[in-house]
């Protein structure tokens, strides 16, 4: 069953939680309005008067699409697009096109962390989550 395009809900003007009774109540101002054509309106109004066809239009409603059988098809205009721009011989590239990178940028990214106080327990940490000092192995000095 291919998902409902558009939701028998929005057809008859209804919530998800709608009842039989709201159902029933909903056709007329549906046929009223004119917005749908009348098979949409009976096929909606059949679909939400059977419990287990509800059931199973409410599961696909929220499901993803399907894959499209041929993606080539929806990606052809995006292939034709270049990645990037094809430079020119003898020509510079617009500015606006190069990333610049300042070293003040990007030194924080090249800095060692900051050490880690051990010894400073948080408040709420409970007793018995928190480490004893005597199994707790003692710091090794690192080779430069």
């Amino acid at each position: 069953m291919p998902p409902l395009d558009p939701s028998p809900y929005v057809v008859l003007g209804l919530p998800p939680d709608a009842t039989v009774k709201d159902v029933n109540a909903a056709v007329a101002r549906a046929v009223r309005a004119g917005r749908f054509t009348r098979q949409q309106i009976n096929a909606a109004t059949v679909l939400l008067r059977n419990p287990a066809r509800r059931l199973e239009a409410d599961v696909r409603r929220h499901l993803p699409r399907p894959p499209a059988a041929d993606v080539t098809a929806e990606l052809a205009e995006a292939a034709r697009e270049p990645l990037l721009p094809t430079p020119v011989p003898g020509q510079l590239p617009d500015p606006g096109t190069l990333v610049v990178l300042r070293h003040a940028e990007t030194a924080a990214d090249w800095e060692d962390p900051p050490a880690l106080d051990t010894s400073a327990q948080r408040p709420d940490t409970p007793e018995e989550f928190r480490p004893d000092p005597a199994l707790l192995l003692p710091p090794l000095p690192l080779p430069e």
